[in-house]
């Protein structure tokens, strides 16, 4: 179900997140205890060690984010579907268009389970309705030996709180990994 409307929604949210991930240098250059973003964010794939976890604290929009991040975390992924409106649209890592909660539920719990991903957010932006959440992750497939800058994903809250839009914009590697585990799948 690609769409005119649908790709455009995509562009629009890329080009809001990519304005986003410049405002979150500029912030990381702000950080008290750190002398440069560098310092902080290694401008590499892979870090050195787990990063510290950033707060979503005083950003409204991002408490459904910081949930995802602790379901994913916990393992709970049957659990993930909850945090999306039942009309939701989920623009996938993979490039799928997904519609609906169930249809969410269904994706995560595939994926993440083989996976089994430990996540850490290193930045969350709030402003208004949109949350920007930048990602490290380690995963099954190195035995979570290496935490690696994965994802930039793009939530979008309703009235209720819950997640109405989302997109997932993948890193080169972890884009490769994720390829490599559908392959594995045929």
């Amino acid at each position: 179900m690609n769409s005119p409307l649908s790709a455009a929604t995509a562009r629009a949210s890329f080009l809001m997140c990519l304005k986003r991930i410049a405002l979150t240098a500029v912030a990381l250059n702000l950080a008290p205890g750190f002398s440069s973003a560098e310092e902080f964010h290694p401008l590499a794939d892979e870090l050195a060690s787990k990063p510290p976890a950033a707060s979503a604290q005083g950003k409204p929009a991002c408490a459904p984010a910081k949930t995802y991040v602790d379901r994913i975390n916990a393992g709970q992924y049957d659990q993930i579907s909850s945090l999306f409106a039942p009309d939701a649209v989920f623009l996938t890592p993979t490039g799928q268009i997904l519609t609906s909660r169930e249809q969410i539920g269904q994706f995560y719990q595939k994926l993440l389970g083989r996976l089994q991903p430990a996540i850490v957010p290193i930045s969350f932006i709030g402003d208004g309705r949109d949350c920007v959440m930048e990602l490290v992750a380690a995963t099954q497939l190195d035995k979570h030996a290496r935490y690696r800058l994965s994802a930039i994903d793009h939530f979008t809250v309703n009235d209720a709180g819950l997640i109405a839009h989302m997109v997932v914009y993948l890193r080169p590697q972890a884009n490769r990994d994720t390829q490599a585990l559908k392959q594995s799948e045929r």
